[in-house]
């Protein structure tokens, strides 16, 4: 969809516009309502974000004002306030507001709000006609899997390791050195895929391996097989809540199954935490996204299909190498190497 952010609050309409950006809607930010007036009598949008007390025209009376010269194509329009006050909803609404939500806004809100008002613009392009553009690739922000993942790691986390985590302060260096693992969890039918990233400070490393399998002196390989094993955890968490909605995730074979030490990064865009216990740290970060090349189960390969990367089977070592076009022997081989309901990412659906 496309967005505009009206906030006269940089720090504010700037998270707004990432946490939107995140589930692929186009998004405009501006910080007063006399040019957002100016932009929306050039272009339509299907939704605006917008803060009650703005400079110039208030929030209410851009509202009034989009509401009056409206015509075949309706915007929807959630009001945010800072300074919430008692009528100040009520004022929103008699307005023309669909929705209204005090700040500061949690994520999860925003995003379910905005999933709401999505909702309904698709049935009034069913009931209505072709008012209003529908979005052809499902919206991958609507998971509540994806949405609630953070949550549920924290007791899957502490039953694997047998001692307690919870959701923590980040206390990292982001200069420090880290182990990180790197698993993909693709829906082929959606084309979608979730990047989950775990890492761990190299103290905090040891510590887990001590702790679980009461290795004083682990290894950097030792270290680097149980952050791959918590990856693999997270992966797993999130197949079973999305089966609750009724989407089958696969775990791919990673195509860079990253096990190896680098600086931690906060990636724009992305759903982050920390899971702590005690002096212990693993981090985590999740990037939902559309993927283009196409996956295929390892069953439905086909003689022809060109591998779009290098196939790696679930120890990282390599099968066949990106680019090669399978023949029969190979497609038996691969089955037979990865089982039949792993995905493989080709180039082509010859």
């Amino acid at each position: 969809m496309k967005i505009l952010v009206v906030d006269p609050n940089r720090e504010e309409r700037e998270n707004t516009a990432r946490t939107l950006t995140a589930c692929r809607h186009e998004v405009i930010v501006l910080a007063d309502t006399t040019t957002a007036l100016n932009v929306l009598t050039e272009k339509n949008v299907d939704v605006l974000v917008v803060e009650l007390v703005a400079p110039g025209r208030s929030g209410t009376e851009l509202i009034k004002r989009v509401r009056a010269r409206e015509g075949n194509v309706r915007t929807f329009i959630l009001a945010t306030a800072s300074r919430a006050l008692p009528g100040d909803a009520g004022e929103a609404f008699q307005a023309g507001a669909d929705d209204f939500i005090r700040k500061p806004m949690a994520r999860d809100e925003l995003v379910a709000r905005v999933d709401g008002m999505n909702r309904i613009r698709k049935w009034a392009m069913r009931v209505f006609g072709g008012t209003m553009q529908d979005d052809a690739a499902a919206d991958p922000c609507a998971l509540q899997a994806w949405r609630t993942l953070d949550s549920t790691m924290s007791s899957e986390i502490s039953d694997m390791l047998g001692t307690p985590f919870a959701i923590a302060e980040n206390t990292a260096n982001i200069t420090e050195s880290m182990y990180i693992a790197y698993i993909p969890v693709h829906l082929a039918a959606e084309n979608l895929q979730v990047d989950i990233r775990v890492a761990a400070e190299l103290s905090s490393a040891a510590e887990l391996a001590t702790t679980l399998l009461g290795d004083s002196a682990p290894g950097p390989d030792v270290m680097r097989d149980l952050m791959r094993e918590i990856a693999n955890a997270a992966a797993g968490s999130f197949k079973r809540l999305a089966a609750v909605e009724g989407k089958t995730f696969t775990i791919g074979i990673p195509k860079d199954a990253v096990l190896s030490t680098g600086p931690a990064r906060q990636v724009r865009g992305r759903r982050a935490w920390v899971l702590g216990s005690g002096t212990m740290r693993i981090h985590f970060d999740t990037e939902l996204r559309v993927v283009s090349n196409d996956l295929v189960p390892a069953s439905s390969l086909l003689e022809g299909m060109v591998l779009a990367h290098d196939l790696l089977n679930a120890s990282g070592a390599l099968l066949l190498r990106g680019g090669t076009r399978l023949t029969q022997t190979q497609l038996e081989y691969v089955s037979r190497a990865l089982g039949v309901r792993t995905l493989v990412e080709v180039a082509n659906a010859a």
